[in-house]
């Protein structure tokens, strides 16, 4: 099963690697090395195996899916735009349900009307 594993991770097959890996324990997967002393983890990014990378990381526990946090009216929020450093200030306009994909905002830097943003992009300010 190494073998096939490791020839999954150079070949981005994430689904062929879940199967492989369902017949093998974490503990032991996770202490596989190659004849060059990678670990799949180690490979995975080496080659720019995306698709493993995500699957790996995710079964040991690295990364783990965001939650959404609850989102009322009036609250304040930031918000990550792609490509920029700094994200922007804004406040949720309307009540937000659990399953909502997108949020409703007003921009505090400009004076543009209220925009629906993608929710995974935005987060609660404490």
């Amino acid at each position: 099963v190494k073998p096939l594993c490791f020839r999954a991770v150079v070949q981005n097959d994430a689904e062929g690697l879940v199967e492989l890996l369902g017949e093998t324990s974490i503990d032991v997967w996770q202490r596989w090395e190659n004849n060059a002393g990678k670990d799949l983890v180690s490979l995975s990014l080496e080659r720019g195996s995306m698709k493993v990378y995500s699957v790996l990381v995710r079964a040991l526990g690295i990364v783990q899916e965001r939650k959404h946090s609850s989102l009322d009216r009036g609250d304040a929020v930031w918000v990550i735009e792609a490509g920029k450093v700094q994200p922007r200030q804004a406040t949720v306009v309307e009540d937000v349900k659990d399953e909502s994909e997108d949020v409703l905002l007003e921009f505090w830097d400009d004076n543009l009307p209220a925009m629906r943003v993608q929710r995974s992009r935005v987060s609660k300010a404490y």
